[in-house]
């Protein structure tokens, strides 16, 4: 498939289109929204040697930026975007010059834009279709930082939720002056959603009210939600 190599993982895949995973590994995680540095992502492979970590990042600057960095044959980047589709697509990203960032949604100030880009987008279930699940049992952690649509990446995991073991999204505040058609509906439905899915709390969560974030989780991947198989 096309898909396959725009996405950078062709060669990655086994006959039977699974991703090819080092025998020694027992934990997966997977962390959307890398920026330059893939802070999570270094965090995690560091932790322990038996963990493969599944990078996804939209924007090329920050691609060339994470080559730069040996995470080693425990780590795959894949370059597009997640968004809550039936299949792969194409979209609009745009990237701002005030947060680095990037989003689906609109900003409000078009003096923010640095410019617009057409991204290769992909649901988390379409990813996980591509786990060998004869091998794992669950996701061990999940975390996004989707710049106002985390709740849609979220949903986007669709039939294997019930494979996952932690959930964790920064989702700021400051957001909502910077993006077209965000509410704060979204963050409470986003905590609403994991819960209803038999996610809690974890322990150690608390507010980051220096961030001014609802559920500001990208700088201690120990916060979010848990469930416990």
């Amino acid at each position: 498939m096309e898909i396959y190599k725009e996405l950078g993982i062709s060669n990655f895949l086994d006959d039977n289109n699974k991703f090819i995973i080092p025998p020694y590994i027992n934990h997966i995680r997977i962390d959307v929204g890398l920026a330059g540095n893939a802070p999570n992502s270094a965090l995690w492979l560091e932790e322990t040697n038996d963990r493969f970590v599944f990078g996804i990042e939209p924007l090329e600057i920050h691609h060339q930026h994470l080559k730069q960095y040996d995470f080693g044959e425990r780590f795959l980047l894949i370059k597009g975007a997640i968004s809550n589709t039936p299949s792969p697509t194409k979209q609009t990203f745009y990237h701002l010059h005030n947060t680095g960032g990037s989003s689906f949604l609109e900003p409000k100030d078009e003096s923010h834009l640095k410019k617009k880009e057409i991204i290769n987008t992909f649901s988390l279930e379409f990813l996980l279709d591509h786990i060998p699940w004869d091998r794992f049992e669950y996701i061990e952690h999940i975390k996004t930082d989707c710049e106002g649509t985390d709740y849609e990446a979220i949903k986007s995991i669709g039939r294997y939720l019930p494979r996952v073991g932690a959930i964790s999204s920064e989702v700021s505040l400051n957001n909502l002056a910077v993006f077209k058609g965000l509410s704060i509906d979204v963050y409470s439905d986003l905590m609403s959603f994991l819960v209803q899915n038999q996610f809690a709390p974890d322990d150690r969560y608390v507010l980051d009210t220096e961030r001014k974030g609802l559920n500001s989780l990208h700088d201690n991947p120990r916060r979010g939600f848990m469930k416990q198989f």
